[in-house]
């Protein structure tokens, strides 16, 4: 059976900063529309989108070399009890800032 390759390097750069960029772009901005009434200007939307696209090409290159360290012994497993306790705390972190929001709004 034959392993499918990893895609490489530049051409993870690539997908991120070309299909993530301008999706988190786009949501931004309708989401600002609605919430505001009014569009940015069209100077303000290319240059977040430029601006998220050079995150993006830099996640693509980064995010390859954590997949490769994924077998190696450097990186810490988590027992189950710690995973546990990792996801409640992060849930009553959500919990506490869905309460804060709420609150604010009252």
């Amino acid at each position: 059976m034959n392993q499918v390759r990893p895609a490489g390097i530049w051409s993870s750069a690539i997908v991120w900063g070309l299909l993530w960029a301008p999706g988190v772009v786009l949501l931004e901005t309708l989401f600002d529309w609605h919430k505001t009434g009014h569009l940015d200007s069209a100077e303000d939307i290319v240059a977040k989108l430029a601006l998220f696209m050079v995150v993006g090409a830099l996640c693509g290159l980064v995010l390859p070399r954590f997949r490769d360290l994924r077998g190696t012994a450097t990186v810490m497993r988590l027992g189950s009890t710690a995973q546990v306790v990792l996801f409640i705390l992060l849930m009553l972190l959500l919990l506490a800032g869905l309460a804060w929001m709420w609150i604010a709004k009252v």
